[in-house]
Order: C-alpha cells, then structure tokens, then sequence
C-alpha cells in the first residue's frame, strides 16, 4: 500500500529547517519562500559549545526555534511530541499523514541511506510526506533534494532514536502543525525584522545570539591547543559554509529575507542593510576557508583578529535591525 498526502510538492532549499517548515506550510495553504520562513521566524542566531568528551568545540549559527517562531508569528502552532517507544512513534505519525498532514521528523544523518556517510549529525530536520508499506519503506522530503527520498522503515527508526550529537535522545520527536494562520506578511515583516536583531543583542536563554559570539571569539586563541583541534577547524568550516547553511554561517539566507521582506514592504529601508549582511556572510566565508585550511597545515594566524571583526559587525547590524523604526 503506497500512499503519499494529496497534493504534497517539495521545493528544494538549502537550510533543512526552513525548508520543512516551508513544505509544511505549503501544504495548509501558504506559499512561502525558503528565505521568508528562516526571516519570520528570526533564524539569525550563534551557540557555541564546549565539551570535555566528544568534539572539543562546536557552534551553529541560527537560532535554536526559528520553526516555532515563524509559525507562531503567522498564528499557527509548530507543536513538538514525542513518543519513547520506536513502534507507536511511527503509528503516531502514520495517523497524521493518513489525515492528509505532513509530519517533521528529528533525525541522524548517520542512518538515512541516502547520505552514506558515517558521520553522526542528530538533528536534521526531514518532512515525512508518505510511505509504501507493502515495500516496507517512508517517502521523505529532505532540503536540497528534489522529489522524494526512500528510507527504509528501519533505517527511518534509526534515525529517529539516536542519542547522538547535537540533540542526543529526543524519544523520536516530530513536528506537527496546527491552526489557521491569521496574520498577513505585511503586518509580521516588520516585527520579524526587528526581533532578528534584539535577539541577536539579547538571546533568551542567556548563552546565545551576541553572547555565544562574543565567548566563541574570545576562546579561539585557545583553539590550537585543543586535543582535537584539527577536527575542530574542520567541523568549524562545515557548520559555516556546509551543514544547511545557506553558506556565510545563513547569513546570505537572511539577506535573502530581508529582500523579500521589501518585496511586501517596499517602503521598508533594508537594502542596505541586505547589502551589509551579504558582506558579513562573505567575512564569515573567509573565516570558514581560514579553518579549513588550519585543519590540514595548523595555521591559525589572524582567525581570532578576523572573528573578532566579524563579531563587531554583528553587532552593528543586529543593533540596526532591532533599532528600526517603521
């Protein structure tokens, strides 16, 4: 038995988060870009992580409930549940799709087939839009990809239930969304613009945004000697430039948005500032090159000065956004 939600289309992005949400919404009605659901939902972001066991040093640079957020901001609910048991896990979120709804599943790269990879990354977002029982397999959308994946149903339950990094045990989360959208774009733009920046200036939970920025910049004189400081400026370019970005650690993705966003608000003064961001995806991309390289010769001359300049620009932008007056 094949079965897919009526009227279910992917469009390719390159972000896996606001794609899913982007697929999602599609599907309750609201053709949104890639781009307006990472800046609706005020994606910038930056966390910054230490362990004493595993990867030394890791960071990401958007915010940690952009999907949430846009939703809630258009006045729906982006509903996370869980279920620890894999097999009523995957009953439940059968039950969703047979109401004609796609569901977001939290996965590990590590176990979707398509990746071939060996790498574990606990957190990837995918759109599960259907599956064909009689061949025992799930039909996903995932980011850049066109069309539909097939994942085994045991490959799928893999993914769902790893304990790895970033997210370790999430007891098979996934994303339902509910409501009607009762806001237009043009009344959210302007408040999805100005929260981008105040919570870059002031991130909720205290050790993000500017915050995790500012210790990021400060410990990478530290960075050589780490104990696995070759891997560390490795993974460091992948989650700038790789790892769904968008490229410039989604910098140019939000530059993207706030084009966008003068498209439904011409007479909002974000041209520059789209310019301005562009720049500093570019300044980001450097420092991605800068790590890559220190990771096969160990040169790390001028990468602190140059996230430091990076980090100043931040600063002002993010300032500039949350200051706009409309």
């Amino acid at each position: 038995m094949r079965y897919l939600i009526p009227g279910f289309e992917h469009a390719p992005g390159v972000s896996c988060g606001p794609t899913s949400v982007r697929d999602t919404l599609a599907c309750a009605g609201l053709n949104l870009t890639e781009a307006m659901c990472f800046g609706l939902g005020a994606g910038l972001g930056f966390y910054y992580l230490q362990s004493e066991s595993g990867l030394s040093r890791t960071f990401v640079g958007r915010s940690m409930s952009l999907e949430q957020d846009a939703c809630e901001l258009l006045g729906l609910e982006w509903r996370e549940l869980r279920e620890p048991d894999a097999a009523q896990a995957w009953e439940r979120v059968r039950a969703r799709l047979d109401a004609g709804a796609p569901v977001v599943l939290t996965t590990d790269i590590k176990h979707l087939p398509y990746y071939d990879t060996q790498t574990s990354y606990n957190g990837h977002r995918i759109v599960l839009a259907g599956y064909d029982l009689a061949r025992g397999v799930a039909l996903v959308a995932d980011t850049e990809r066109a069309g539909l994946q097939e994942v085994a149903l045991e490959a799928l339950a893999r993914a769902r239930s790893s304990d790895a990094p970033m997210y370790g045990s999430h007891e098979n989360s996934w994303f339902e969304l509910h409501g009607t959208a009762s806001r237009s774009l043009a009344t959210i733009v302007p408040e999805a613009v100005r929260r981008a920046g105040a919570r870059m200036l002031h991130d909720a939970i205290g050790f993000g945004g500017l915050a995790g920025l500012e210790l990021f910049v400060a410990d990478l004189p530290r960075w050589p000697s780490l104990r696995d400081f070759s891997r560390c400026a490795k993974e460091g370019f992948y989650a700038i430039e790789k790892r769904g970005t968008g490229g410039g650690c989604f910098r140019a993705l939000f530059a993207q948005f706030l084009d966008e966003a003068r498209a439904v608000r011409p007479e909002l003064p974000l041209a520059r500032i789209a310019h301005d961001y562009r720049e500093l995806a570019w300044q980001w991309g450097e420092l991605a090159t800068a790590m890559r390289l220190a990771s096969k010769d160990g040169a790390w001359d001028g990468v602190p000065e140059h996230a430091g300049q990076i980090l100043e620009r931040e600063r002002a932008l993010a300032s500039q956004l949350a200051e706009l007056r409309f």
